[in-house]
């Protein structure tokens, strides 16, 4: 009966299911921010920082936060943090595509305190957190850009980021969660960018999500999920499996820079991308920045010297690895899409073999 389904459909329709098939399997769509996640977005009331989820659209949570830090700031340059009244839309289910999307200049996600995360580098493509082009960040570990976007490059771990287990940053803009370095599931070090994905995430549990780490690029490498356009401008052309994009030793695809710098406190211009900076690039241009040099590069970092409290008592999160190395969390996907179309040309064969 199967057989004589298959016979009656034409080349057309079998051609038409195919593609609707091979296209779902390529763009699978992953669990956002949980319940308990989005419970963590808060503040204490100490200071001016806002922060509010809103779950009531079916298709996105709505994040409300004047963007003030919820601690204290100082001026280490001449800005001065400003209410932004952010209002940003985050996918409830993230769709991951297989191109992922280039890391804007500016920013790239939200704390769960409601403070912007921004991409690793200043003005100028430089990289805003090491080597002689780091920018001055305060005893919290961020500072305020020209418009009064007070901000993250790197991990916040003076006053934000508290050291415990498996604990939520915030979240980047394609929905998927940002998680600190200490996991429970590595006993004795923090996480590094070398466990990571091109896009600096991984698989837990069967969901992805970011992890901030001390290593290049800090918070993102790429977008593993699509973004909402009104959000921030991308394009979804990010090559997995070219060089061009190792910077300083790890990947980062950020999106070609529109006008002067969105990165930083100010700083920079006029210098060549940090792809083409790499220092195995036998044309390196002269004029680029230094990155950090191995000895500016941060230690592994151990728990038993950073951990600010007891370990909670939990089960070693599962970590799906086949995915983690590759950068690409959809390798299942294609690995069906790939076995359909043996399947459809065997089918195809026979087909033509019984009507010859």
């Amino acid at each position: 009966m199967l057989m004589l389904c298959y016979l009656k459909l034409s080349d057309t329709m079998w051609l038409q299911i195919w593609l609707v098939v091979s296209t779902s399997l390529l763009h699978t769509e992953s669990a956002g921010l949980t319940s308990e996640e989005i419970s963590k977005f808060s503040v204490s009331g100490m200071y001016e920082a806002t922060v509010t989820v809103d779950r009531s659209n079916s298709e996105y949570f709505q994040i409300t936060a004047s963007g003030i830090p919820d601690h204290p700031w100082e001026p280490v340059n001449p800005n001065t943090p400003i209410n932004k009244n952010y209002n940003i839309k985050i996918p409830k289910t993230p769709t991951v595509s297989p191109n992922k999307a280039c890391v804007p200049f500016g920013k790239i996600g939200l704390t769960r305190t409601g403070v912007a995360i921004y991409n690793p580098l200043a003005g100028g493509s430089v990289n805003a957190v090491e080597g002689g082009s780091a920018e001055t960040f305060d005893s919290c570990d961020g500072h305020t850009s020209p418009d009064g976007s007070y901000h993250y490059h790197k991990i916040p771990d003076s006053c934000l980021y508290n050291n415990t287990v498996d604990e939520l940053i915030g979240v980047a803009f394609d929905g998927f969660p940002i998680y600190g370095p200490n996991v429970s599931d590595i006993s004795d070090r923090w996480i590094t960018s070398a466990d990571l994905d091109k896009c600096h995430g991984r698989e837990v549990n069967g969901q992805y999500r970011y992890h901030a780490t001390e290593q290049w690029p800090y918070f993102l490498g790429c977008y593993h999920g699509t973004v909402y356009a009104d959000v921030v401008t991308v394009t979804y052309d990010c090559d997995l499996n070219s060089n061009d994009w190792d910077t300083w030793t790890y990947y980062l695809c950020e999106c070609p820079e529109n006008g002067g710098g969105g990165g930083g406190g100010g700083g920079g211009g006029g210098l060549p991308p940090p792809y083409e900076c790499r220092p195995d690039n036998p044309n390196r241009p002269a004029n680029c920045p230094d990155g950090p040099s191995p000895s500016q590069q941060p230690a592994t970092t151990t728990k038993n010297n950073m951990q600010s409290g007891p370990i909670p008592s939990q089960q070693p999160i599962t970590t799906i690895s086949n995915s983690v190395k590759s950068g690409d969390g959809n390798a299942g996907s294609f690995l069906v899409v790939n076995w359909m179309f043996v399947i459809f040309i065997v089918l195809k064969s026979f087909q033509a073999f019984l009507y010859s």
